[in-house]
């Protein structure tokens, strides 16, 4: 990006009209600010951010560093509450200011027409508070099963041992 030479008017062309390389200079880039003040750090790809005047400025070419919203939590963790509101310490973000341990499912209350998954205590949530789509599955039911010796169904139970109830857990061991 072109910008005019200093002082323009003292500028000798060589012939009657001025070329472009003899009136302006190349804009500076990002690239050539030196350092940024505390609480900012030098822009994405400095090289590809042309400055508006001859130097560049820190306004131009410094930014905030980035909140937690950005940053991916390994596994097992997940990010703090409100990620956007927690300013990270650096350019680049880090597990330590933004993650915590993932919480299990233990101690989750299911809301209704689901129960509580198997194991809640091995069961980690997406999130610092749990869901239901963490720790809950809809409830178990014996609807649909047929019984080999004739419709005798038991009362429905709490929980089947797998996602699809069996004939045994149904039907009072005759199935």
């Amino acid at each position: 990006k072109p910008l005019l030479r200093a002082n323009p008017a003292s500028i000798l062309c060589s012939a009657l009209e001025c070329t472009a390389d003899e009136c302006c200079v190349h804009a500076p880039t990002c690239d050539s600010v030196t350092s940024c003040p505390e609480d900012k750090t030098l822009r994405p790809n400095p090289s590809m951010a042309y400055c508006q005047e001859r130097v560049c400025t820190t306004e131009e070419c410094c930014v905030s560093f980035p909140t937690c919203s950005t940053m991916t939590c390994p596994k097992k963790s997940v990010l703090r509450r409100d990620p956007s509101s927690i300013t990270c310490s650096t350019k680049n973000c880090t597990p330590k200011e933004c993650c915590v341990p993932a919480p299990t499912c233990v101690g989750h209350v299911c809301g209704p027409a689901v129960v509580p998954m198997n194991e809640p205590n091995s069961l980690l949530c997406k999130s610092v508070t749990c869901s239901d789509k963490d720790c809950c599955t809809e409830e178990y039911s014996c609807r649909g099963i047929l019984c080999p010796n004739g419709p005798r169904i038991l009362t429905s139970p709490t929980r089947c041992a797998a996602r699809t109830c069996t004939p045994e857990e149904c039907c009072g061991g005759s199935g």
